[in-house]
This record gives C-alpha cells, sequence and structure tokens, in this order.
C-alpha cells in the first residue's frame, strides 16, 4: 500500500513500512501524480504508461525483497506485446 501525505511517500510492504520525503514539491513521484491526474483531466494519455510504472513497481518491489532476505531476486523480463 502507499499513501501520500504532507509531503511524505508511506509505502507498506509485507509488513514493512517506509518512507520518501519529498526534498521539494516538484519531486519525481510528485511530478508522475500531477502528470497522471491532469492526463485524466485532459483525454491525453500520461508521459508514464502503465505498463512503464508496473515495470518499475516489479523492479522496487524486488529490490525491496532482495533488502529483507539478503539475496539476488531475479525478474522475469516483460513480454513483448504485438503490433
Amino acid at each position: 500500500m502507499a499513501r501520500i501525505e504532507q509531503g511524505a511517500l508511506n509505502i507498506t510492504y509485507k509488513n514493512r513500512t517506509e518512507t520518501l520525503v519529498f526534498r521539494n514539491e516538484r519531486s519525481a513521484i510528485a511530478c508522475r501524480i500531477d502528470d497522471f491526474v491532469n492526463s485524466i483531466l485532459e483525454d491525453r494519455k500520461p508521459q508514464v504508461s502503465g505498463e512503464e510504472g508496473r515495470i518499475a513497481l516489479s523492479v522496487s518491489l524486488a529490490a525491496l525483497d532482495s533488502i529483507e532476505t539478503g539475496k539476488t531476486v531475479q525478474l522475469q523480463r516483460a513480454s513483448q506485446k504485438s503490433q
């Protein structure tokens, strides 16, 4: 679960909570959220696609698993969509 409040992003995963404090109002996550909301309001695609976001989340969760276990975590390669 991820929750943004008072300039910080709190991420809870496997009973562990990590907090990312924004250094300024225009941090990367704040920019992505702002762009996502505006893409809905403006009826356009966001700058970062859902697939790109899913990949970033997979990498982040694997990193948390690696930190927790002290082991290397293997990631599966994302399948390519046929065009």
